[in-house]
């Protein structure tokens, strides 16, 4: 077992890895970020949003999604409640002041950019994740626009999966060299 006290000068050492699938959609993700998750991983956060999909596709999944439970881990949002999942910028779209996005270069003359648009979904592991539990977790994201709690809400708006990042993120401790202040007498 690491010891919680770094002993020499210049020790790091990493304390936790939190692993992000993100998958990258075309349409704004705060409307469906929730129900994606419970859908590609049958977890959901202490809001309950997303619980009756969980429960369902658990009872499908005939087991395949057990490995989730372990796997996924929680962070606080804006408000403290605690989530598997959030939202994210995706790379190469904009939003302008009226919550209309844009590829980054489709921008229409005489709009405004205002901020990259929020069109990504970020679901976060305490772990690092398995190609094979990648390529799982991505086979069935790509089910959900087609899943009844999308098109329950928003039928007439399509949803294409634009694509996938994984971010590794560390958290390290570094032991720093620390003197006590000189004797000012």
């Amino acid at each position: 077992m690491q010891s919680p006290l770094l002993t020499s000068v210049g020790e790091t050492v990493p304390t936790q890895i939190t692993t992000w699938l993100i998958i990258d959609t075309d349409r704004y993700a705060g409307n469906f970020e929730r129900q994606l998750c419970a859908f590609v991983t049958g977890r959901y956060g202490e809001c309950e949003v997303g619980k009756e999909v969980a429960e369902r596709v658990l009872a499908e999944a005939a087991g395949s999604l057990d490995w989730t439970e372990d796997a996924i881990t929680v962070t606080a949002d804006e408000n403290g409640c605690y989530r598997p999942v959030k939202i994210e910028q995706t790379p190469g779209w904009l939003q302008d002041q009226e919550g209309n996005h844009y590829p980054e270069d489709q921008v229409p003359a005489g709009v405004e950019p205002f901020q990259w648009a929020y069109q990504s979904v970020a679901i976060s592991f305490g772990r690092v994740l398995s190609d094979e539990e990648l390529q799982f977790l991505m086979r069935r994201s790509e089910l959900f626009p087609r899943d009844e709690s999308y098109l329950e809400w928003y039928a007439d708006t399509p949803l294409s999966i634009l694509g996938y990042r994984v971010v590794e993120e560390q958290t390290v401790q570094v032991c720093k060299a620390v003197y006590p202040v000189a004797d000012q007498a």
